[in-house]
């Protein structure tokens, strides 16, 4: 509830300029880390295809190569995720606290 009052003192100095172009800049900070994500899961994809592969060649110090580089990138991914669905949330409610001041007319353009 503290916080809520403070960004709300907070977004009250700021023109409608300033908040409309610090929307604009954390949307494209959001729209990256959603693109990391995706990269992310797709290089998971491509590291367990490669340790399969490797498994069934027998290939056993590739295939432990490749498991660690798997937990490396869940880990990775997993905090990429969770930053990127807390950083969305804030989004949200940025934007609520812009709409409720009619500062924007339509947030999604």
């Amino acid at each position: 509830m503290a916080r809520h009052v403070h960004i709300q003192r907070w977004l009250q100095t700021m023109t409608n300029a300033e908040l409309i172009d610090k929307f604009n800049y954390l949307e494209s900070k959001f729209k990256r880390a959603c693109e990391q994500v995706t990269l992310l899961a797709n290089n998971l994809v491509d590291c367990r295809v490669r340790r399969d592969m490797a498994k069934r060649h027998n290939k056993f110090a590739a295939e432990y190569a490749l498991k660690m580089e798997i937990a490396t990138l869940h880990s990775l991914y997993r905090y990429y995720y969770i930053y990127t669905v807390e950083f969305g949330n804030a989004i949200d409610s940025f934007e609520d606290q812009l709409t409720e001041g009619a500062v924007m007319e339509n947030p999604t353009d």
